[in-house]
């Protein structure tokens, strides 16, 4: 019997076939995904899928810089000082 993952070819599959997978979190870590996914008012298995598509898309190499590096820059550069932005 051929597993979840492999029952239909390819170009078979279902649009919206989705797959099962357990992950073990240590307790710390569910709890905050649990509030970051509260925060965004959405389940929390929807916000670690978009996690994951996020990544796999970053990783992809068509990109000059990838999502990954310009959400590291844009995460490192500090917020501008009101002080200092003349209208």
């Amino acid at each position: 019997m051929p597993s979840r993952e492999t029952a239909f070819p390819d170009d078979e599959e279902p649009q919206t076939a989705v797959v099962v997978r357990s992950l073990r979190l240590p307790l710390q870590l569910d709890r905050r995904l649990r509030a970051v996914a509260e925060r965004r008012g959405i389940p929390a298995s929807t916000l670690v899928r978009q996690w994951v598509e996020a990544e796999l898309v970053a990783l992809e190499d068509d990109q000059l810089i990838s999502r990954a590096d310009a959400a590291r820059a844009l995460a490192a550069v500090r917020p501008a000082d009101p002080e200092m932005i003349r209208t």
